[in-house]
């Protein structure tokens, strides 16, 4: 009887210790064009670990840019993890010296996130005008991940995903050939697009 409480302890630690491995941050594979502003999200697989406190950095391709305002990041917990606004205290990020995001979350102290999978915190990014197109990717890593008691604590391996850069549709043009057809140039400064006989700024505003 004592070998079979064994086994099954042995077995129960077993499973545990392998939902605990599974649990992971990260970012899914998005697209996004030059210049172009949007929110991505961090994501969490969580099979059913008690998560008390987390740390993740978070790289993104050279020229896409988690927005601050004056080097302050002020994010926010996603409206579909509606239970991380009410039982963790709001995220804290710092630029790390690689050029990572740096970002620790924390329980209020007395309720875990508990067994939750999806999309935890929202990320606003913007694609610098002269991002080149092609393909970079993101990676989420030096996570760790610790129960609300501290007693358990995880290190997921990095977890590396796609970004696509896409075109904008309207192809580069020297500004000088301009008159021969549509395109994107620099003229006084300003991203200009022409279609047809419009001229149009980056933002969309009708120039001529």
């Amino acid at each position: 009887m004592k070998k079979l409480f064994t086994l099954i302890g042995t077995v129960l630690l077993s499973m545990s210790v392998n939902a605990q491995t599974k649990t992971t941050f990260k970012i899914l594979p998005f697209t996004i064009a030059p210049g172009e502003s949007k929110t991505i999200t961090l994501d969490l697989d969580n099979p059913d670990l008690e998560v008390g406190s987390a740390r993740v950095d978070i790289l993104l391709p050279e020229g896409i840019e988690i927005e601050d305002e004056e080097g302050e990041y002020y994010l926010d917990y996603n409206a579909e993890a509606g239970r991380a606004k009410r039982t963790f205290n709001d995220p804290m990020a710092a630029k790390q010296a690689d050029g990572a995001l740096r970002v620790v979350m924390f329980s209020k102290g007395t309720k875990a996130f508990a067994g939750t999978s999806g999309a935890i915190l929202d990320l606003p990014i913007k694609a610098s005008e002269t991002l080149a197109t092609g393909k970079g990717e993101v990676k989420v890593y030096n996570q760790e991940i610790t129960n609300l008691s501290g007693t358990v604590k995880i290190n997921p391996e990095a977890y590396i995903s796609e970004v696509t850069i896409e075109a904008t549709g309207v192809k580069e043009v020297n500004a000088n050939d301009a008159a021969n057809g549509d395109g994107k140039y620099i003229k006084n400064g300003q991203i200009i697009i022409k279609k047809g006989n419009k001229e149009y700024n980056a933002v969309g505003g009708i120039m001529k």
